[in-house]
């Protein structure tokens, strides 16, 4: 394409206005530069839930290893047959503690699992807010 044929003339960014709404491309990129901020706050906060999903995960698991560990020092005639030994009393205490710790972190876990997932929830209502034009609104 020859130079010549292009206008020289500057052009304000403030004076094009896109005829069929009236819009200028200013506003335009103002419109498209706020999605963008959205969706890296959308994206920043779903990284932290997933951080947050690894490390309960990784708690959770290593609680599963340390029931296996226990399970393997209780006298292991207590998982084999209903007519075994009735369990010593100490065994019997250390079940009903690791029982009642097991209940409590299930619970905790859970509250934490139900917070995550209100987290992700709001942050794809944002993402999905920015997303709709405001006639979908």
């Amino acid at each position: 394409m020859n130079s010549s044929n292009v206008s020289q003339t500057p052009i304000s960014s403030t004076t094009v206005q896109c005829p069929a709404n009236g819009v200028t491309i200013e506003d335009q990129i103002r419109t498209v530069d706020k999605v963008i901020r959205e969706f890296d706050h959308s994206r920043k906060s779903l990284d932290s839930i997933g951080r947050r999903l690894d490390d309960l995960h990784d708690v959770i698991k290593r609680y599963r290893d340390f029931l296996g560990y226990e399970k393997s020092r209780r006298d292991p005639t207590l998982y084999k047959t209903s007519n075994a030994d009735p369990p010593s009393v100490h065994n019997e205490s250390i079940c009903g503690t690791i029982g009642n710790l097991t209940a409590q972190l299930t619970q905790e876990w859970t509250e934490k699992l139900r917070n995550i997932h209100n987290s992700l929830n709001v942050a794809t209502a944002s993402t999905t807010l920015s997303q709709q034009r405001p006639s979908e609104r």
